[in-house]
């Protein structure tokens, strides 16, 4: 029996509309799992080389995000970033300034630096740092300058221009430096900031049950035209 293509177009067509509901219904799942894990006490983990968590040129990867980091290097360039919202809720200007690595498989490299609030004079020679490893910032936060020191936005996107490095996607917040700088900058807080995922855990598990609902249906309705097809 020849089977006609809109037959087979039909079935194609069922088939992807029941697997998009399965689909989306595991993601609903994975979002309620992701939303009670969040409630739970976040848990520092132990400082680790920024070289083995990220590569230059690479966009950074989620597990990253948020980590506490450290790095050597020697500071090169500094930039004034205005107009910046600390964990705290307070706006000032930060020093950012490009780090390059001495150290790791980064070497040769360069990470942006938030120092801290104001514009310190930048250490000299090799630098350890340590501090929290931040995406970059995709939205200008500040309005443009024509000053090329001053930045709208944290992200190394904007100094590829004006740089020959490798840069680290995203940028570090310092805690510490050592040996400690003779101009100690103002710090800027590095509280670890939860994920956030909007919803609330049973709204997920509904529209998980919904999603796999709309499945059976659709696969009742894909049974229902089979049987008919054989009668």
């Amino acid at each position: 029996m020849k089977i006609r293509p809109e037959v087979v177009l039909k079935h194609i067509l069922f088939l992807l509309v029941l697997l998009a509901t399965a689909r989306l219904g595991v993601w609903q799942m994975d979002r309620a799992a992701a939303l009670k894990e969040s409630a739970r006490p976040m848990v520092e983990q132990p400082v680790v080389a920024l070289s083995t968590i990220a590569k230059p040129r690479a966009t950074i990867a989620e597990p990253a995000i948020n980590r506490m980091v450290e790095m050597t290097g020697v500071y090169d360039k500094s930039y004034q970033a205005p107009s910046q919202v600390d964990s705290a809720g307070r706006t000032g200007t930060w020093q950012v300034a490009a780090l390059r690595l001495s150290t790791g498989s980064g070497l040769g490299s360069a990470v942006l630096v938030v120092r801290g609030v104001g514009n310190p004079l930048l250490p000299v020679g090799q630098v350890r740092v340590v501090g929290r490893y931040e995406p970059s910032q995709f939205q200008d936060v500040a309005n443009y300058s024509p000053d090329p020191k001053v930045l709208t936005r944290i992200d190394s996107a904007l100094l590829l221009s004006s740089t020959s490095y490798d840069f680290y996607d995203g940028y570090v917040i310092a805690s510490s430096e050592s040996p400690p700088p003779l101009d100690h900058p103002v710090r800027v807080p590095i509280a670890m900031a939860p994920p956030h995922i909007p919803g609330f855990y049973w709204q997920h598990l509904a529209y998980m049950v919904l999603w796999w609902f709309f499945g059976v249906m659709v696969l009742l309705v894909w049974l229902g035209v089979g049987a008919r097809r054989k009668t």
